[in-house]
């Protein structure tokens, strides 16, 4: 009885958590696959994907704060954008990638 009491009140006070998922794409509009996406929380660990053949990414189980996105992909481009998240919202941040000459 005191386990399942316990459980209960943990699961009621457990934060909510939110997502990040967005696209990387270049000037014309193509996909940008096997970017990496990396989520920064000051004072939390690094979170991090690599877009898809859609140029997707998804990231998962952020609690609420501010973010730093930083998003990569060798030769062409690095971009950073900030967020806040809160609660158990999902949001959105898409990146377009200037293309550097070869």
């Amino acid at each position: 009885m005191l386990a399942a009491l316990a459980t209960s009140a943990w699961a009621q006070s457990a934060p909510a958590t939110g997502t990040l998922r967005g696209q990387v794409v270049d000037p014309s509009g193509a996909v940008v696959a096997n970017a990496a996406v990396a989520v920064l929380q000051s004072g939390g660990p690094t979170r991090s994907a690599t877009t898809n053949r859609s140029g997707g990414y998804e990231i998962g189980n952020l609690p609420p704060g501010k973010y730093t996105i930083t998003a990569w992909h060798e030769p062409d481009d690095t971009q950073t954008q900030e967020v806040t998240i809160t609660g158990s919202e999902t949001k959105t941040v898409n990146f377009v990638f200037k293309l550097k000459p070869y």
